[in-house]
């Protein structure tokens, strides 16, 4: 999870990263301010989602949140409302072949020079997936904040 302001994708930017974790998880903005998250490994992919309706490119702040929880639910909030969601493909055990790699705040892996392209504030990596409830309390938690 985490706040965002953007006002869109730099030059050459196919993804505004905002979380990447060696490929295997990612969360990011896309050209049409939508909110893409990924989770896979170098031969299947078990998550591949975005949201359809919003546009966090308006240089505002939003809060984004990707949760997947087991192989029940994975699904993405934007601004404490559930925005998209998937059952994914099962099997996917937490692991996947790029470990070495570091975990990226700001950046998707994919598009390795550019960094996010806008402001990233508290983010957050849990070891479980968040319930709606907790989505929404934490967005509320924080929204004066941000002047929402």
């Amino acid at each position: 999870e985490a706040w965002i302001k953007t006002s869109g994708l730099g030059s050459g930017m196919t993804l505004n990263g905002i979380f990447g974790f060696t490929y295997g998880l990612r969360l990011a903005a896309t050209t049409s301010g939508s909110i893409a998250f990924l989770v896979g490994n170098d031969t299947t992919t078990f998550v591949n989602i975005g949201t359809t309706g919003v546009n966090v490119n308006d240089n505002a702040w939003h809060h984004v949140v990707g949760v997947k929880n087991g192989d029940a639910s994975a699904t993405i909030y934007v601004d404490g409302v559930s925005r998209a969601s998937v059952t994914p493909t099962a099997g996917w055990n937490g692991t996947n072949p790029w470990a070495a790699m570091d975990v990226q705040i700001g950046r998707d892996l994919n598009d390795s020079p550019y960094f996010f392209n806008g402001r990233i504030e508290v983010p957050k990596v849990y070891n479980r997936a968040l319930t709606a409830l907790e989505v929404k309390q934490n967005f509320n938690a924080l929204k004066g904040r941000f002047g929402l």
